[in-house]
């Protein structure tokens, strides 16, 4: 499990720093309106997640400003690694 969270941060991360190329050096047409799009739909909807878990992510969290900051990166992928966190470990 933890490997497939880091395997979906890596590729999230991919897709953020993709945005931000565009920034500087924009893709050809239509891929540059595409990746802006896309990353304002997928901020907004990773804003609206820190929106509604804010008191989960307090409990959760010592450091709640940083992990919120991490869920507007990386979304879910960051919440379920909080969640881990939580469990407790089950030795067998």
């Amino acid at each position: 499990m933890k490997a497939m969270l880091a395997l979906g941060q890596l590729l999230t991360l991919g897709f953020w720093l993709g945005v931000i190329l565009n920034f500087f050096m924009p893709f050809p047409a239509p891929l540059d309106s595409i990746f802006l799009i896309a990353g304002g739909l997928i901020l907004l909807v990773h804003g609206i997640e820190v929106a509604i878990w804010r008191e989960r992510i307090r409990a959760m969290s010592d450091r709640f400003v940083m992990d919120c900051l991490l869920i507007l990166v990386f979304g879910f992928f960051h919440m379920a690694t909080l969640m881990l966190r939580q469990q407790p470990v089950q030795e067998h």
